[in-house]
């Protein structure tokens, strides 16, 4: 017998994240005319690909599947899902202080909840150069070093430690007990590591970035420190803080 088929689809790209897609379908000689309709969705994470697709066919099927593809690296310095790679290409890791959701090479992957993120697809025997994306920071997060390049053999797992901190960015002026300021230019460093995290303005007048809250830091100018102590609560940033520094 004739049989009449019609059949159509639609597709379309969200981001560079996600896509989607879907089709209907009818069968003349088919038991409720072959009815058919189908669909399917793709995420791109940087833990890898995930796909689900469904088709539900009248009287007669219905399917559901899901499926990812990608990655996982493990070493010494932590392990990560990541986007698919193949054995022979080189591979980052990147550690960022444990920081977590740090977006590396533009947008495309972010470092997990150890602060670990591997970027896979790097030149063997040239040159090759990963970038922290510095305009898409979680707030409260300042990395020192945003710009990776080195050279790798095919195969290699390369790993780069990336001097990260996350806190919140306070602003402060600074005074002594007689009410005088820090000279401008003097470097604020946190008291533990050493790690700078701004510097004086005029009349005391300081920005810190990424810190917490009962914070020791150090101010230094020349051969002269003195130490600032953040409040055990930091509830409203929006306000100047005034710190005496002993």
């Amino acid at each position: 017998s004739h049989s009449t088929i019609h059949r159509m689809s639609w597709n379309d790209t969200l981001d560079e994240r996600n896509s989607w897609g879907m089709s209907a379908g009818l069968q003349s000689d088919r038991p409720d005319n072959g009815a058919q309709v189908s669909g399917n969705y793709q995420h791109l994470s940087s833990a890898g690909e995930w796909d689900i697709s469904g088709t539900y066919a009248a009287s007669d099927y219905s399917s559901v599947s899901s499926s990812w593809s990608g990655s996982f690296t493990a070493t010494q310095y932590g392990a990560a899902f990541h986007r698919r790679s193949s054995t022979n290409e080189p591979r980052l890791m990147v550690s960022t202080d444990g920081v977590a959701d740090i977006p590396v090479q533009g947008n495309l992957d972010y470092t997990n909840h150890f602060g670990i993120a591997v970027v896979p697809l790097i030149s063997s025997y040239q040159p090759s150069t990963v970038a922290v994306n510095m305009n898409d920071l979680p707030d409260g997060v300042t990395v020192a070093e945003n710009v990776i390049k080195e050279t790798w053999i095919e195969g290699a797992i390369g790993y780069k430690s990336l001097a990260s901190r996350s806190g919140k960015d306070v602003n402060v002026i600074i005074r002594n007990a007689s009410g005088q300021f820090p000279p401008l230019g003097a470097d604020i460093r946190q008291d533990d590591s050493g790690i700078s995290v701004g510097m004086v303005g005029e009349e005391g007048h300081a920005w810190l970035s990424g810190v917490a809250e009962n914070q020791l830091f150090t101010v230094v100018w020349g051969e002269q420190s003195c130490i600032i102590h953040l409040p055990e609560r930091l509830e409203d940033t929006t306000k100047r803080l005034i710190l005496p520094c002993h």
